[in-house]
C-alpha cells in the first residue's frame, strides 16, 4: 500500500510541479504587461496626452449636441413646409370653388341687392360682373347716371 501511495504522490507532485511550472509563466507575463502599462501611465507626457484627448472629447460632444438641435429645427422647418403647403392647396381649392360658382352665375342674387342698394341709396342703377384674369377673379362694377 505505501508503494502505490508512494507512486500515487509522485505522480500528483508531478502535474502539481507542471501547473506550478504553467502559472508562473502566465505569472511573469502579468507582470510584465503591468510594467508596461505602469511605465505608460507615469511618464510626463501621458499625462498631457490625457487632457489633449479630454479637451477634444468636450468639442466632439458640443458638436453633437449642437447637430442635435440642427436636426430638430430641421424637423420643425419640414413640418412647417407642410402645414403651409396644406393651406396654400386649401386657398387654391376655394379660389377654384369661387371661380365655379361665378362661371355657373351664382352671383347674379348678388348683382340683383347690389343694383338695389344703389337705387335706394344714389337712385341710379348698376351692374356688377366678374372680370377673368388668369389665376385670380374680380369683379368690376358700372354705375349709370342717376335717375331723375
Amino acid at each position: 500500500i505505501s508503494e502505490e501511495r508512494h507512486r500515487f504522490l509522485n505522480e500528483n507532485l508531478g502535474e502539481l510541479k507542471k501547473e506550478l511550472h504553467t502559472v508562473a509563466n502566465e505569472l511573469k507575463l502579468l507582470e510584465e504587461s503591468k510594467s508596461e502599462k505602469l511605465s505608460f501611465l507615469t511618464e510626463t507626457d501621458s499625462y498631457a496626452k490625457f487632457k489633449e484627448y479630454q479637451k477634444l472629447l468636450s468639442v466632439l460632444e458640443a458638436d453633437i449636441e449642437r447637430l442635435k438641435d440642427k436636426l430638430t429645427w430641421i424637423d420643425k422647418t419640414a413640418a412647417l413646409e407642410n402645414e403651409i403647403k396644406a393651406i396654400y392647396d386649401r386657398v387654391n381649392e376655394s379660389i377654384q370653388n369661387i371661380a365655379n360658382a361665378i362661371t355657373q352665375r351664382k352671383h347674379a342674387e348678388i348683382n340683383k341687392i347690389f343694383n338695389e342698394i344703389l337705387t335706394e341709396i344714389v337712385g341710379t342703377n348698376a351692374n356688377i360682373w366678374q372680370t377673368k384674369c388668369p389665376g385670380k377673379c374680380g369683379f368690376s362694377r358700372r354705375i349709370y347716371q342717376p335717375l331723375e
